[in-house]
């Protein structure tokens, strides 16, 4: 995200910082598992 800090992410976003973290961390889960799934199959 052009090297933003969580807090100043968050406040674009207008989420609140746990929040953010929290779609981070599931988003980050959903591309670990779509990559292993991906990458299993080729």
């Amino acid at each position: 995200m052009h090297d933003l800090h969580y807090q100043e992410a968050s406040d674009i976003l207008e989420l609140k910082l746990n929040t953010f973290k929290s779609h981070l961390s599931r988003g980050r889960k959903k591309l670990k598992k779509f990559a292993a799934v991906y990458f299993f199959i080729k």
